[in-house]
């Protein structure tokens, strides 16, 4: 066994005591039963899906030198040493796609931050923003149907930035007649027409 008798010396945890201590008493359990990385990570791994839902992982390897990088749920981590022996057992958070919060949005009151569109404009922009929210999966095919839509509609050059409110920034030169911030629940759109007399 690897490091059967070790005791754990636990780097950091943010995991509920209960199931830390379940976890500490299973991964030790489990050391003196396996001989390789592979089978110990997926033993802990299945022990804690049992006993505490699915999603929980494990990762087990010697030593500090190592990398990785990922989504952990709230209370759900906990990276433990037995001797050189590092084990890091976490319960992933669940990845929501582009298309789960697109369709999230299409029932969402859509919230106008500020506008300088006339009220038919910014009527034609949310509804073809709700439509294509209907049609596309993804931000860009959503941005780019917008975009044609009003250049095709109202001459120029129009520009639209679809992003997840949180984690979005921007800084856009808009012409004086031609833009528009809103949000469909955590979907934030940017609509503008691009400001072309530079000089």
């Amino acid at each position: 066994s690897m490091a059967a008798g070790m005791e754990p010396d636990i780097i950091k945890t943010t995991v509920k005591d209960d199931v830390q201590e379940y976890a500490l008493e299973k991964s030790k359990a489990e050391l003196a039963c396996h001989t390789d990385f592979a089978s110990l990570a997926c033993a802990v791994h299945e022990d804690l899906n049992k006993m505490h839902g699915g999603g929980w992982q494990c990762l087990a390897g010697l030593g500090v030198h190592y990398g990785c990088w990922v989504s952990v749920a709230p209370e759900a981590w906990l990276d433990v040493k037995y001797g050189d022996l590092h084990m890091i057992i976490f319960r992933a958070s669940r990845h929501i796609s582009q298309a789960e919060i697109i369709e999230r949005a299409q029932t969402e009151q859509p919230i106008v931050r500020k506008t300088t569109l006339t009220k038919a404009q910014q009527s034609r922009a949310i509804q073809a923003a709700l439509k294509m929210f209907g049609e596309h999966l993804r931000f860009g095919d959503v941005a780019k149907a917008i975009r044609e839509d009003f250049i095709s509609e109202y001459g120029g050059v129009w520009h639209v930035i679809i992003a997840v409110a949180e984690h979005a920034g921007f800084s856009v030169w808009p012409g004086n007649e031609g833009y528009l911030n809103v949000l469909f629940g955590e979907v934030e759109m940017i609509l503008f027409k691009a400001y072309t007399n530079w000089f």
